[in-house]
């Protein structure tokens, strides 16, 4: 079977996710990257019916990302769960939540949560 790969890289969003009181008071800045591994289609037909709309997938993202939680994994879990109702025929996918300026004590430029299969 052929398959290809559709999907939705660097998505910024200010978000109010984190453990902490003060991370949902004062949010932080995210990155979203969405991938998805599909049978390949009848891409003769010029038609979005015969693919995954990588605008659906933002917009899917754009409003889990407006939903405060505690737990990037809740929120990359909850992605899937919907990229997965939509899409059924969904052979493989990653999702990776990417935090930026994350402040532990010491240098780094982000942390992450990747869930894939």
């Amino acid at each position: 079977m052929s398959t290809y790969k559709i999907g939705i890289s660097g998505a910024s969003f200010y978000a109010f996710h984190g453990y902490y009181e003060a991370e949902h008071r004062m949010g932080n800045q995210f990155l979203v990257d969405v991938e998805l591994e599909l049978p390949s289609g009848n891409f003769d037909t010029e038609s979005l019916s015969s693919t995954a709309n990588y605008e659906e997938i933002y917009k899917l993202c754009a409003e889990e990302m407006g939903i405060t939680r505690r737990l990037l994994e809740t929120v990359a879990d909850s992605m899937v769960n919907r990229l997965l109702s939509r899409w059924p025929e969904i052979l493989g996918y990653r999702v990776r939540i990417i935090k930026e300026g994350v402040q532990l004590g010491g240098k780094l430029s982000n942390a992450f949560v990747e869930l894939h299969s």
